[in-house]
């Protein structure tokens, strides 16, 4: 059931990044063309006791990757494995789930739905924000989904300058609330909590999920807003020779 939800985020119209998913019998793989990091290439959803870790390794080693796999805190028995295979955790995402829909009261901002050519140029402009330029080639690709009916996006302004954005998917009476982003100088005023209820109130779902950095800011707002702790997936990839360095020097400077 976890990877169920993983294969929806995944799957879904907005994670731009990710250029191949591949699933196989045992395990599962996707692959971003534009960013390398582990966080955009790695294993998921695959069983240790019917693949060998050489067999995954080795995908990723003939397009030049380290390998990276997503596991939830659960598995406790395939992180031992990992980590006694000279793997480490780099980041662990925080997903949420709201279970229990209800109307939200919107305070008086302009928070517009997108529904034109301006709407979704003002929107990749807050989206884009994040990002250097290297992910440019997404931009076409990103104003064609936004156009897909399948996707519900909102824009919030201040002084008719785009600042918080968000969208959602559906998917089996689930909404998938994805882009949440506001510029990094107009944040801490509620604008992204707002369009977040924006979304939950105009949906058609009935529950909703989403993920979050763990260490992020956005996990005591999606609290007040219901949410709950739906699962907690590490990403772990192998040791590189950097890492082996610097585990040595503190083993040093413990003795």
């Amino acid at each position: 059931m976890e990877y169920y939800y993983l294969l929806n985020y995944l799957n879904s119209n907005l994670s731009l990044f990710i250029d191949d998913i591949i699933l196989k019998k045992d395990y599962s793989l996707f692959f971003s063309d534009t960013d390398r990091r582990e966080y955009w290439n790695s294993c998921f959803n695959f069983n240790l006791e019917s693949v060998s870790l050489k067999k995954i390794e080795d995908e990723f080693y003939s397009r030049n990757l380290n390998p990276s796999f997503w596991i939830t805190d659960s598995d406790y028995k395939t992180r031992q494995i990992l980590q006694n295979s000279s793997y480490i955790n780099r980041k662990t995402d925080y997903w949420m789930i709201l279970e229990d829909k209800k109307k939200f009261q919107i305070d008086k901002l302009d928070i517009q739905k997108v529904i034109n050519q301006k709407h979704i140029n003002d929107y990749m402009e807050v989206f884009f924000s994040e990002y250097n330029d290297k992910y440019l080639k997404y931009h076409k690709m990103l104003n064609d989904r936004l156009w897909s009916k399948s996707i519900q996006s909102y824009i919030l302004y201040e002084d008719k300058v785009p600042v918080s954005i968000g969208s959602e998917t559906e998917f089996d009476d689930i909404g998938l609330i994805q882009s949440l982003v506001t510029r990094e100088e107009y944040r801490h005023k509620s604008y992204g909590y707002n369009v977040c209820r924006s979304i939950i109130n105009d949906s058609n779902a009935s529950k909703f999920f989403l993920r979050s950095d763990i260490n992020g800011s956005g996990i005591k707002l999606y609290q007040n807003l219901g949410f709950k702790e739906l699962m907690r997936i590490g990403i772990f990839s192998k040791k590189k020779i950097k890492d082996l360095k610097f585990i040595q020097k503190m083993k040093y400077y413990r003795k």
